[in-house]
């Protein structure tokens, strides 16, 4: 291992066409290199497109970029729906983790077996258990696998944002699939009966496959298109009016229907797409829906120059401060987030630092004289 990072890199690559564009393929992305929770150290070292794993029968996660993106479909984009707008930048302060493939089904018997997910066992239609995606489930089994693991490792797994769930999608692209503008059933597992983007007809598989079929996008994520439809935290808005900017789960609205993203097998390919969302009730249990899970990563550790200082945010109270003691470093806090900042005596750097605060949570940050320097860690 290199410099306390988790993951040993093993990274093929193929470059292929892909329709008016390029995307870059890989295949056996990492060696994930512990079974374990992640100490602190660790946490803190881990850079994009890093993978782990944090017990044995827990999904394998990778580290996506904080960044910025737009979400949603142009008003040229072809059978696009009105749902998918209007087009708005989403920014994530900070880097997070999301399952590499959809929960498994032997990844949901793992958790019924450990007295988890309410001893729910759902069907697979005769399809295959193992590495196929769970299906049969709904958003209220999500949140209770999800739960389980947390409990499991100690750490904080949870359902991805709607936003989220675009944002590792489109994987820095903004065509109406990460690889372009068409689609074939060579690239993704929907109804091949049906073409888009000047793409062929093609195979109707009329069930789900294994969750490492077809190549991964750029970020290493697979099936972010088909397969199965995938759970997501938000409650269902007939619009973006008025959505989060800040790519938090938007969990105000119709919460009768929950949203659901990346289409199914028995989709045609229009609903696969990057920018595609649908709804439905949180107890529904169907063979096209799944989920992907996901987990909040504390920030990289920061070392700042000697200083005396202490600031805190309440509640609803958004904005920023300055302690001036720098030069441009940047610590990003989320909306609805509670996080003390605990500091270690560290070795020199810079002078100054800003916090900038979103609305929600309670935050506070500490710097008592020290002769070094110190180092800054989220909790």
């Amino acid at each position: 291992m290199r410099g306390g990072r988790l993951v040993t890199w093993v990274i093929a690559l193929t470059v292929l066409g892909a329709g008016a564009g390029y995307a870059e393929k890989r295949a056996g992305f990492w060696a994930v290199a512990q079974d374990a929770p992640l100490s602190a150290a660790q946490e803190h070292a881990l850079k994009p497109m890093d993978a782990f794993k944090e017990c044995g029968i827990c999904p394998v996660m990778v580290v996506v970029p904080a960044g910025s993106f737009i979400m949603g479909s142009p008003a040229d984009e072809t059978n696009r729906e009105t749902s998918e707008g209007p087009q708005h930048q989403v920014t994530f302060a900070r880097q997070f983790a999301v399952g590499r493939f959809a929960v498994t089904f032997e990844e949901w018997d793992a958790c019924v077996a450990d007295g988890g997910c309410n001893g729910y066992r759902p069907k697979d239609e005769g399809w295959g258990r193992g590495r196929r995606p769970a299906i049969n489930v709904s958003w209220d089994d999500a949140k209770a696998y999800v739960a389980w693991l947390s409990k499991k490792t100690g750490k904080t797994y949870r359902l991805l944002s709607e936003a989220e769930r675009e944002y590792v999608t489109r994987a820095g692209t903004t065509t109406p699939f990460w690889w372009g503008t068409s689609i074939a059933t060579s690239q993704a597992n929907y109804d091949g009966a049906g073409t888009y983007g000047g793409g062929p007809k093609g195979e109707v598989r009329h069930r789900t496959v294994p969750v490492d079929s077809f190549l991964p996008n750029p970020w290493g994520l697979y099936q972010v298109h088909g397969n199965v439809s995938e759970w997501v935290e938000d409650c269902w808005h007939e619009s973006y009016d008025g959505a989060p900017s800040n790519g938090s789960s938007w969990t105000s609205g119709n919460c009768i229907r929950r949203v659901t993203r990346g289409g199914s097998w028995f989709n045609p390919p229009v609903l696969i797409r990057s920018a595609a969302r649908w709804g439905y009730g949180p107890f529904g249990r169907l063979p096209t829906l799944g989920f992907r899970a996901a987990r909040a990563l504390s920030a990289e550790a920061i070392t700042v120059a000697p200083g005396a200082a202490r600031f805190a945010r309440a509640a609803d109270e958004a904005g920023a401060d300055t302690l001036i003691a720098g030069s441009g470093i940047n610590i990003m806090i989320g909306n609805d987030v509670d996080t003390t900042f605990h500091i270690d005596n560290i070795g020199t750097n810079p002078s100054s630092i800003d916090v900038v605060w979103g609305k929600g949570g309670t935050d506070s940050l500490n710097i008592t004289g020290v002769s070094k320097g110190v180092n800054i860690l989220r909790s």
